[in-house]
């Protein structure tokens, strides 16, 4: 799996944006699948002030997700 291009990655992924239990299934396959499907995942948020602690908590666990944002 670690030897496929990241454009075989993101087709994947973008054939999968309907999937919500394959998105979750993937996302603990490695690293590369985490990051290739947070990509997608983050590209829309919708918060409230009630969430924004969590979000904040949520994001600065992980360096890479701060590029999201």
């Amino acid at each position: 799996m670690e030897s496929l291009p990241q454009e075989i990655l993101d087709s994947v992924a973008t054939h999968l944006q309907d999937s919500r239990s394959a998105r979750l299934a993937l996302l603990t396959v490695s690293q590369r699948w985490r990051f290739t499907l947070e990509k997608r995942i983050f590209r829309s948020i919708d918060l409230d002030s009630t969430d924004l602690a969590k979000f904040k908590d949520f994001v600065h666990r992980d360096h890479r997700r701060r590029n999201f944002v």
